[in-house]
């Protein structure tokens, strides 16, 4: 009900996705400040390549935003929304009852 919270949200996400982007061509030109400022020691250049190629497919892969996205569904729907943000009042989504809530028409696409 708090406009405010969603207009931020509506806010705040877009700015997200477009600073995934900013970070992204970013990191180039950071690595090649620390290359060009012989910030590294010769002898630890194939330990800063390494680290910078498996930063580099950390960021790319597919795999780790499948499992950060189930470990969010998983920990946030089925655990933080079922059993800590549950009200004992009716809502716009549901109304409590003995055996659980009961979805209104509107909840029903709500996890619950």
């Amino acid at each position: 009900m708090d406009v405010e919270v969603h207009i931020k949200f509506l806010v705040v996400i877009p700015l997200m996705v477009g600073a995934e982007l900013v970070v992204h061509r970013r990191m180039r030109l950071l690595v090649k400040q620390f290359l060009d400022r012989n910030l590294i020691p010769g002898d630890a250049m194939p330990r800063f390549e390494a680290a910078i190629q498996s930063a580099f497919r950390l960021r790319n892969s597919t795999l780790a935003e499948v499992l950060l996205i189930a470990l969010v569904y998983g920990v946030g729907v089925l655990v933080i929304w079922r059993h800590y943000t549950s009200l004992d009042a009716p809502t716009w989504f549901a109304t409590p009852s003995a055996d659980g809530s009961t979805l209104s028409f509107a909840g029903c696409g709500m996890p619950t």
